[in-house]
């Protein structure tokens, strides 16, 4: 890069030199002398010098507060480049940042919406410098109008209209604004490609699924009408027959891993677990068959988690130790712990059976044991993995034991890993759950957030930090965005919990009720069923 930008320099002192002296190379020669060299820069001329003046001034100073500024410039001069475009996001450090050049920044886009590259960064600095996602969402509507023939657009073109069609429906619904986003679905022109067809549909799914979850159930002009859930519902399930339909077309694996990657994110376990079996049937490979494991287990369906294991000691033999791993947590995630215990008699290889002995005491609630066998795996100079800190923190929360959250923590920094925002919302939530170090904690969550503003569990884990520092009202909008950012066949009943809390500390018992019993009514294993049971009895022996 040194080397690069210096000699960017020397041509650009070259070039200087020339207008100032009016000497070009060709002088030299007399015998053809040139003609007279034109001093004067055009207007444009200079606004290009000054770019490359900036850009070279950005990348030679990358820690400099004004690089971002620096390469605005550039782009300014030139919105159709790409080179600045990384640049200015890898050097935002902080949402205040992002807050100071998203307005200049967003106005060049407006100018230019036909600069997808340009139009997709704006966008993102725009999120993460917190400004009104109706607003938002009203800048990237705008950019998707610029676009009326998708189909004539080049492939990497037409990518970054569809991720920016993403962009623009999570940002209705952050904003709630589902009607203006469906009346854009129904405007949409359509991609003519089938690739491209197949992902517009899913993201348009993937919209009234959310949609549909988020509104209420209720019905229109006296119950004789469907509402307006019944109808995103109506357009999800009609949205998936037709790409069950298109599977048909599939000729190519990585076409089923994306179909399968969608149906996972959408909570179709079942449509994924069929569609993996044609997979392994049509491809059949080490990969395919690994996926329809993990297919299996995720719905959970026995018989089928069964089959594959078979199919893996017959096809496949050194698949078999993940294969076993997979099946046992399987019966786990069935509630059967029984046959899931059963099962480790038959795991040979020590690694395998140590991962599992680890989330069969997690399953039988055996926190204590759980954290002995893994501090005294650190002793022995055993490596602990990221699965093995989150147990640890889980353990120190569930056995209210802040001296091994601080350990943790320590062992975290010195690895350097306390900046990862997974880590960083860990540790903070269970101080929180602990009431310890709650500055810190807040600190830590806000961190984490930086790198994820709309992830429903950091918003979670700051919505009980702030319940517990006493600050109800903020906690309760946290909660409310993590509750509103959850996706389909997200676990909600620890949400719902912390949701029916802060109600209650603000005073709201009929509402803090509402939110206890749909934390119970959820699936969810980390829920603390006894204690929502005893605060709902609390609530109903005051009234």
């Amino acid at each position: 890069m040194k080397k690069i930008i210096a000699m960017a320099s020397m041509v650009l002192c070259s070039a200087l030199a020339a207008m100032e002296t009016g000497i070009g190379s060709d002088q030299t020669n007399a015998e053809n002398p040139a003609p007279p060299i034109d001093r004067r820069v055009s207007k444009e001329g200079a606004a290009r010098i000054r770019a490359l003046e900036n850009f070279i001034a950005a990348m030679r100073n990358p820690r400099s507060p004004e690089r971002a500024r620096k390469l605005l410039e550039v782009l300014k001069a030139d919105p159709t480049t790409r080179v600045p475009l990384k640049a200015i996001a890898e050097s935002l450090r902080s949402s205040e940042e992002a807050k100071e050049i998203a307005p200049e920044l967003n106005a060049i886009s407006a100018a230019h919406p036909q600069e997808l590259p340009l139009a997709l960064l704006a966008a993102g600095i725009d999120r993460r410098a917190g400004n009104p996602p109706a607003e938002r969402a009203e800048r990237l509507r705008k950019t998707l109008q610029s676009v009326t023939a998708p189909e004539k657009l080049p492939r990497q073109e037409l990518n970054l209209w569809l991720a920016l069609t993403q962009f623009y429906l999570d940002t209705a619904l952050e904003s709630e604004e589902y009607e203006a986003a469906e009346e854009w679905i129904s405007d949409a022109p359509r991609p003519v490609t089938p690739e491209a067809a197949d992902r517009q549909m899913q993201i348009f799914a993937e919209f009234y699924r959310v949609a549909a979850a988020r509104l209420p159930e209720e019905r229109r002009w006296f119950g004789l009408l469907p509402g307006e859930r019944e109808e995103f519902l109506d357009r999800y399930r009609e949205l998936i027959q037709e790409l069950v339909r298109r599977e048909d077309q599939f000729n190519a694996p990585g076409q089923y891993i994306s179909r399968l990657g969608f149906y996972e994110k959408v909570g179709e376990a079942r449509e994924a677990l069929r569609l993996a079996r044609e997979f392994y049937r049509k491809y059949p490979s080490k990969e395919s068959l690994t996926m329809l494991a993990y297919a299996a287990v995720a719905v959970p369906d026995i018989p089928a988690m069964e089959a594959a294991l078979a199919e893996m000691k017959k096809s496949y033999p050194d698949l078999v130790k993940l294969g076993e791993l997979l099946y046992a947590g399987g019966l786990l995630d069935a509630g059967d712990v029984v046959r899931a215990r059963a099962r480790l008699d038959r795991l040979t290889d020590p690694e395998a059976r140590f991962e599992f002995e680890l989330q069969l005491l997690r399953s039988e609630k055996q926190f204590a044991e759980l954290r002995d066998r893994l501090l005294e795996r650190q002793k022995s100079g055993g490596e602990l993995t990221p699965l093995h800190f989150q147990l640890l923190l889980m353990a120190a929360e569930n056995l209210r034991d802040p001296a091994l959250l601080e350990k943790v923590r320590n062992a975290l920094a010195a690895r350097g890993e306390l900046r990862h925002p997974d880590y960083a919302n860990s540790i903070g939530y269970v101080s929180a759950e602990l009431n310890v170090n709650l500055e810190e904690a807040e600190k830590l969550i806000r961190q984490a957030l930086s790198v994820d503003a709309n992830n429903p569990a950091y918003l979670d884990s700051l919505a009980w930090v702030l319940f517990r520092r006493g600050k109800f009202d903020e906690a309760d909008a946290e909660i409310r965005r993590a509750i509103r950012f959850a996706r389909p066949g997200q676990e909600m009943g620890v949400l719902y919990w912390h949701a029916g809390e802060i109600a209650a500390a603000r005073g709201k018992r009929d509402e803090a009720r509402r939110f206890y019993l749909m934390a119970l009514a959820e699936r969810d294993r980390e829920l603390d069923r006894a204690a929502v049971e005893k605060r709902l009895k609390e609530l109903e022996s005051e009234q």
